[in-house]
């Protein structure tokens, strides 16, 4: 009977063990597998050592405050910030209306393409309309950024009215100093003959008003035939998703055959930006399981491998929850984190040399016309003898101190 008793003692010990050391959250978790190994992990929520070796993380929020709240500790894997003279746009969009904040952390991103996104297709981003802008909010946010670029058009935005979208670019341009614009084609700007032509007559009419470095951003989907003249476009952005669960649920195949269909008719890697949906790539819809977060992760990752390949860039659709932007902010750093942990890296380009300063002339030493009257050292003027004749004055002289 004391053996009944001991073996009893021993089970319940050992379930009191197990219940005290394994974790004890009220967030469901997740071994990382699949297409994102554990060494991919770049944040998330654990309960063990730094870095997480049993590559442990959050489940269902991925973000710090979900972790902490859930007894976690959140992760965070160092990575080297993208380099100030790194060429490629990596960044996304901002649903800029009004006073929202952006979400593209400038350590990890170079590139912003803020839009107002409202039905009236006029509002801009950091602005009510026109008239009622926050120019100084709108600066701040874009003095993090090299890359600055407004975005007209958008699903739903000024749907059926062209001119709500194009005619009040130019002012919003010129208010905060945007170094490019995103023609997004949807909504007003759904693509057809009559706004495309809108949009041809606002390049040509601006074009050499604008810096000569001023980016044209045609942002849309597949090749859509040879009535559209694309050369008036620096770059084309193809839209390579649909939804916040593209990556989980979506056609994934049209990511390739888009591109394809671009490069086939003569448009460059080097000049084709490559697109991401953010939530989807950080799991899509909650509550979010093993498998989601992993084809999320895996495809954030294999679009940067393309990017390695000799695209432009990489640019996301931004995640906005309501009421929770540390999960908007969370979803955007995981995927700049893995876009950042996969870069190739460009070396840092050479100085270019200054040029050598010409040689000095020495005191006494001729000067002029000849030689090199702007020349003489610091200190000393190029000094003429008298005029033999008022109709042949000297060419040459001496250098002399002041």
């Amino acid at each position: 009977m004391d053996k009944v008793y001991l073996l009893i003692l021993i089970i319940l010990l050992i379930v009191f063990l197990i219940y005290n050391l394994l974790p004890n959250c009220n967030i469901n978790t997740f071994n990382i597998g699949g297409d994102v190994k554990c060494n991919n992990i770049v944040q998330g929520c654990t309960w063990n050592d730094f870095p997480p070796t049993d590559c442990l993380i959050d489940g269902t929020g991925q973000n710090e405050n979900t972790c902490i709240d859930g007894g976690g500790k959140w992760y965070e894997e160092k990575i080297n910030p993208l380099e100030k003279w790194d060429t490629r746009f990596i960044g996304g969009w901002c649903q800029c209306y009004a006073d929202n904040p952006s979400y593209w952390d400038p350590n990890y991103s170079n590139t912003i393409c803020p839009g107002g996104f409202q039905s009236d297709g006029s509002i801009g981003p950091f602005c009510g309309d026109l008239n009622s802008c926050n120019v100084e909010n709108g600066k701040k946010i874009l003095s993090n950024y090299k890359n600055k670029w407004l975005t007209i058009g958008g699903d739903n935005v000024g749907t059926g009215k062209i001119d709500s979208c194009i005619d009040t670019a130019f002012e919003y341009i010129q208010k905060f100093g945007f170094n490019g614009i995103c023609f997004d084609m949807e909504g007003c700007l759904n693509l057809s003959k009559d706004s495309f032509d809108h949009i041809k007559s606002f390049i040509n009419g601006y074009r050499n008003i604008l810096p000569f470095d001023f980016k044209f951003i045609y942002v849309g989907g597949e090749w859509p035939g040879n009535s559209y003249d694309f050369s008036i476009f620096t770059h084309i952005c193809p839209m390579l998703y649909t939804n916040q669960n593209y990556y989980q649920y979506g056609d994934t195949s049209k990511i390739d055959s888009y591109l394809k269909s671009w490069i086939d008719n003569n448009i460059p890697k080097n000049k084709i930006i490559l697109s991401f949906q953010t939530q989807s790539g950080a799991g899509g819809d909650e509550p979010r399981n093993e498998l989601n977060i992993t084809k999320g992760n895996g495809f954030i990752k294999q679009l940067t491998d393309k990017l390695n390949e000799g695209y432009a860039g990489l640019l996301g659709w931004p995640p906005v929850y309501n009421n929770n932007a540390n999960q908007s902010k969370a979803d955007a750093d995981l995927c700049l984190r893995i876009i950042n942990k996969s870069l190739k890296r460009q070396p840092n380009p050479s100085p270019k040399p200054k040029p050598k300063p010409k040689p000095c002339i020495k005191v006494g030493k001729s000067c002029g016309e000849l030689f090199n009257k702007e020349n003489c050292c610091l200190g000393y003027e190029c000094k003429f003898p008298p005029p033999l004749s008022p109709f042949a004055p000297p060419s040459t002289g001496t250098c002399q101190k002041k």
